[in-house]
């Protein structure tokens, strides 16, 4: 125990050091006057007056304490220039008050909060240019104090860095809150709060966590490297504008809204790890104008109806809008986007069209029938292709690689015909069936896709596969030992007119199997593998079409010559 204490103690002293020369170097170099409680002349640290706990109950303490100044606007009580490192609850703690003061250019180190605002008159409080750090829960709390300014701090190794609490209209400005143990910064019933600026990085949760707080502005902010959860995360806070941040390397989200509807989230710039942008439950949100690059998902929505997503770029990324009926789909509005300077390819409720040309990085299709998709190339997004609610489509020729999660993904899409595609190296799967049925997958090169060429899930049923060539899917056996996954039910893995199926890399003739055994709650095999890869004939395909096509124009000549007979 005396250990660990002298460790902490090592790990306080050098922190003070180190944030000392930051904070005078602050103080020199960019020190920006918020109001007029600021005089004209530069703040300085040095000397720094060691004192006691400054506890202040009522306005007759600011007396009592002899701190200078007269309590008006013009002239507050000064608080200024003390390192007050104590064992005690908290190092400075005001409440009650009318009368304007100032903090600033301390240093405190106490045991649960450094400096502590509970129910002052609105807008009589300054909190700037301070060191706040290695408290049990605070570094700054504000609580039902409106109008507060707390700006220039440097608060670290605490619970939360800043807190504003049920106290509306506050400022939050210029602050670097790093290193602590849940949020940089964190607001509750905090309404019109803005949060402008601040260096949010390292936090062992968030970077900037809003909670139950309607019209907070989050503009300007840096938040990075904060994990396990998100750079900016705003939950139950509706009608708030998230632009102009910069996050990276946050490793859950880099900004995320949940339950926060009527919010804009524009200009923000994400990169590096996490998701980019996620919104969640929050209707009527407009996402645009920003940029994600290289994040796990660039920018997906759930359950979050009404919403308009415009004019972003994404790169090496890709969007995702999850809903359960068509109908939520179709209250998007989805435009102008691009992934990788190529066009996000978004259809809702589209029907007897065709797709031939490359223009797209990535294709998503909602309730869309009767649609020719071929000579795609979509690489290094999130999906390539998506299909959800659709039917009677045909995917072929195309190349779906290098995605983050699927090459193909049909999501309750029924009669679909994916043939002749090329996907390589996607991280879940090659081609993904889920809650579709009565598809049919042939002559597909499945290759290198980190889990299985073709996944099937436990509501995909009647769906036949054959004439495909898998070769290195699931090469690390993550789940189960074959390249394939089918939990489903009366899945064909195999052509039963002519007794074939398909190539499989990782089976040979010469081990005494006659078939080869699929993953998944299904069961299946594949009753006759095929010893070389399929090679596509597209003039046998081109003969079948033609012949469907002639089929109804022969009926329609034989019932008009039986017509005319009859006449004659």
């Amino acid at each position: 125990m005396r250990k660990k204490e002298e460790k902490l103690h090592n790990k306080k002293n050098i922190g003070h050091a180190i944030l000392l020369v930051l904070i005078i170097t602050n103080t020199f170099t960019s020190f920006i006057k918020v109001n007029s409680f600021i005089d004209e002349t530069s703040p300085t640290f040095f000397p720094l007056t060691p004192h006691t706990p400054i506890i202040i109950e009522n306005d007759l303490d600011f007396i009592t304490f002899s701190f200078p100044g007269s309590g008006v606007e013009s002239n507050p009580y000064i608080i200024k220039g003390y390192d007050i490192t104590t064992n005690n609850e908290t190092g400075i703690s005001i409440s009650n008050t009318t009368k304007y003061f100032l903090i600033s250019d301390c240093i405190i180190d106490a045991k649960d909060y450094g400096i502590y605002m509970y129910n002052v008159s609105e807008g009589t409080g300054l909190i700037t240019n301070n060191i706040c750090c290695n408290h049990n829960d605070f570094g700054i709390m504000i609580e039902n104090s409106n109008a507060i300014k707390v700006t220039s701090n440097f608060c670290s190794y605490n619970w939360h860095g800043i807190v504003s609490s049920n106290s509306t209209d506050s400022l939050i400005y210029n602050n670097t809150c790093v290193y602590n143990d849940y949020s940089g910064i964190f607001t509750s019933y905090s309404n019109f709060t803005t949060i402008k600026q601040n260096l949010c990085q390292n936090n062992f949760l968030n970077g900037i966590c809003i909670q139950n707080s309607y019209r907070t502005a989050v503009i300007f902010n840096s938040c990075h490297k904060n994990w396990p959860l998100d750079g900016i995360r705003l939950i139950d806070s509706y009608m708030s504008l998230i632009a102009n941040n910069t996050c990276s390397h946050n490793l859950g989200n880099n900004i995320i809204l949940s339950s926060s509807n009527n919010s804009i989230v524009t200009n923000n710039t994400c990169f590096d790890d996490g998701c980019g942008i996620a919104i969640v439950q929050s209707g009527n949100v407009t996402v645009n104008n920003n940029v994600c690059s290289a994040v796990s998902d660039g920018i997906w929505l759930r359950d979050s109806e009404h919403s308009i997503v415009c004019e972003n770029q994404l790169f090496g990324c890709g969007y995702d809008i999850i809903e359960d009926n068509v109908a939520d789909y179709l209250t998007y509005t989805v435009n102008d986007n691009s992934i990788n300077d190529k066009k996000f390819g978004f259809y809702c409720n589209r029907k007897n069209f065709r797709i031939v040309k490359s223009q797209y990085d990535q294709l998503f299709l909602v309730h869309c029938s009767n649609v020719k998709i071929k000579k795609q190339i979509v690489n290094n997004t999130r999906t390539g292709i998506t299909l959800r609610f659709c039917d009677q489509i045909t995917i072929s020729n195309s190349i779906c690689s290098n995605n983050k999660e699927v090459g193909i993904h049909l999501y309750k899409s029924n009669t679909i015909e994916i043939i002749n595609n090329t996907c390589t190296a996607n991280i879940l799967a090659g081609i993904l069936l889920e809650t579709s049925s009565d598809n049919f997958l042939s002559y597909n090169y499945l290759i290198n896709n980190f889990l299985w060429g073709v996944e099937v899930d436990k509501r995909s049923y009647n769906n036949i596969i054959h004439h495909n060539t898998f070769i290195n899917n699931n090469a690390y056996q993550m789940d189960g030992s074959s390249q394939a996954k089918d939990d489903g039910y009366d899945n064909i893995w195999y052509d039963k007119e002519i007794q074939e199926g398909n190539y499989w890399s990782d089976w040979s003739d010469y081990l005494g199997n006659d078939n080869y055994s699929i993953d998944g709650l299904a069961g299946s095999f594949d009753l006759y593998p095929l010893l070389k890869p399929p090679v596509y004939d597209m003039n046998k395909y081109f003969e079948l079409f033609a012949l469907l096509a002639i089929i109804p124009l022969v009926i329609i000549a034989y019932t008009f010559r039986r017509k005319k007979m009859k006449l004659d």
